[in-house]
């Protein structure tokens, strides 16, 4: 099943989808977690934000990247749900899935 798992003070994002039980979260298919990131040019330039909240998904990504639990994010911001996380998660997720590096490759003379 689903995606986020609480390890101590690490967030791991598990497998690709979620189904949103694994911390006693309501069941939630990908486009219904989708829909909570929204955009608007008015908050923070246009980057993704939360359910039209001043919160941008970049911060809830820096704050799991820097150790912080599911448990002390939504004790900060007591509207945000765990759903939020992990549709900050799959955004991320989805962005990530679709990138591409190719090497550049340059010719040395002998």
């Amino acid at each position: 099943m689903a995606g986020l798992a609480v390890t101590g003070r690490v967030v791991v994002f598990t497998r690709p989808f979620f189904s949103g039980n694994e911390l006693g979260a309501a069941q939630m298919n990908e486009k219904q977690l989708l829909e909570r990131i929204t955009v608007n040019p008015k908050i923070f330039q246009g980057k993704p934000i939360i359910r039209g909240r001043r919160l941008a998904v970049e911060h809830i990504l820096g704050m799991l990247a820097a150790g912080d639990t599911a448990e002390t994010i939504l004790a900060g911001y007591p509207w945000l749900e765990l759903e939020d996380i992990q549709a900050c998660l799959l955004y991320a997720y989805k962005l990530v899935s679709h990138e591409r590096v190719e090497p550049l490759l340059v010719e040395t003379s002998p």
